[in-house]
């Protein structure tokens, strides 16, 4: 029996002898889970199984949970067994502080966060990208497009954390703390205070505190009525096609424009286009055509 192309290849319910040596190779798999139990003969026939192409191995009680899942995960102490658990994450996996006699073993394909009071319960089998520790405790997780002001500021313990992005206001120099986010906005003066920024992206712009968000959408016509009618600055993030209308002038799309972050195209007219690209944040093309 060959074995292959899978996301978990499961032989706890191979434990004997023959269940095992009927295996001839396993080959392409994310995680494959063997017994934790097998005694001397099965772990000598497993030994001999040819494999290739496999991501991560882990040994498992037969009645361990297993798990997988993709995007963003957060897990906290209810969301597992009170006995042994595996999970394999493709994404973002956030990992709060567990109780006594809860144990997670962890094949990550990303990013993780875990709580710096889980070092003994959390077995990091296999790890394809970045372990940050976090004490959540002193961490205040917040939504997507938060703005944090100064008065935020003023504890050197705590922590401002979210899953997408963060806008940070104006602060005078004795600001103080850290943010950890996917991507932070902040303003020039963040720069002169002794906040701490973990971010895969940080730009500085003058961030008001007052922002409009648009958001996963497949598409957005941004015309100067529209801006001309938004209070503070606009953000646009995470939009397939942005079409810029022709009675909008660079100077109103500085004014009334935070950011185009994440966008798949911006379509322009010419005399916007250095404006634009100014504003253009993670953008695959923009165009000077009108279409």
């Amino acid at each position: 029996m060959k074995l292959k192309n899978m996301a978990v290849c499961d032989l706890r319910s191979y434990n004997t002898l023959e269940a095992m040596q009927s295996i001839q190779s396993i080959s392409n798999v994310a995680m494959l889970l063997v017994p934790k139990d097998m005694d001397d003969a099965v772990r000598a026939a497993y030994a001999k199984i040819k494999t290739e192409n496999i991501a991560a191995v882990v040994e498992a009680k037969s009645d361990a949970t297993v798990n997988i899942y993709n995007g963003y995960t957060h897990l906290s102490d209810a969301d597992l067994p009170n006995d042994d658990a595996v999970y394999l994450v493709n994404g973002i996996l956030w990992l709060y502080p567990l109780s006594e006699g809860k144990h997670v073993s962890v094949i990550v394909n990303g990013e993780m966060f875990n709580d710096v009071h889980n070092k003994d319960k959390v077995n990091l089998v296999t790890v394809n990208g970045i372990v940050k520790e976090v004490d959540f405790e002193n961490t205040q997780i917040v939504p997507s497009n938060t703005v944090l002001g100064a008065e935020k500021f003023t504890d050197t313990d705590k922590q401002y954390m979210c899953d997408g992005a963060i806008f940070l206001g104006e602060v005078p120099p004795t600001a103080c703390g850290k943010v950890i986010a996917d991507t932070i906005f902040a303003h020039p003066s963040v720069q002169k205070g002794q906040i701490f920024l973990d971010a895969k992206e940080v730009f500085y712009t003058d961030t008001p505190e007052n922002i409009l968000v648009k958001s996963t959408l497949p598409q957005l016509y941004i015309g100067k009525e529209f801006l001309e009618s938004v209070e503070g600055k606009l953000f646009v993030s995470n939009v397939s096609k942005v079409q810029i209308g022709k009675d909008v002038s660079p100077e109103l799309l500085r004014e009334k424009v935070l950011a185009l972050h994440q966008i798949g195209k911006i379509c322009t007219p010419r005399k916007d286009f250095e404006a634009v690209q100014l504003l253009a944040h993670t953008v695959a093309k923009i165009s000077k055509k009108w279409l």
